[in-house]
């Protein structure tokens, strides 16, 4: 099992080490290659900009040999009424083919 998250200010990655005490599996963080802002009004302001062009930021990181992995819990935060651009990048970039998704 694979804990995915994206945490912008380490709410949802705090959360995703509670999931791991419960369920185990192994925390993988969405990272774009490029941070984030660390202001909360500027990542703000780049979170509705990635959104409107619907970009796909590049990641830092991949997780290493995803087929081995049944189920994904993955977390993140609600931006904007949906998830953040990083996230789709990592649901587009992974192929979840015959996976249990669950979220958080």
């Amino acid at each position: 099992m694979i804990i995915a998250c994206y945490s912008w200010g380490g709410t949802v990655r705090a959360i995703a080490g509670s999931v791991r005490g419960l369920a185990g599996g192994d925390i993988f963080g969405i990272e774009p290659a490029v941070p984030c802002a660390l202001d909360y009004e500027s990542c703000l302001k780049e979170a509705k900009r990635d959104l409107d062009a619907l970009a796909r930021p590049k990641l830092a990181g991949r997780v290493p040999d995803m087929e081995k992995h049944g189920e994904t819990i993955l977390g993140c935060p609600n931006w904007y009424s949906t998830i953040p651009m990083p996230v789709a990048t990592f649901l587009e970039d992974c192929d979840f083919s015959g996976k249990t998704m669950l979220p958080f």
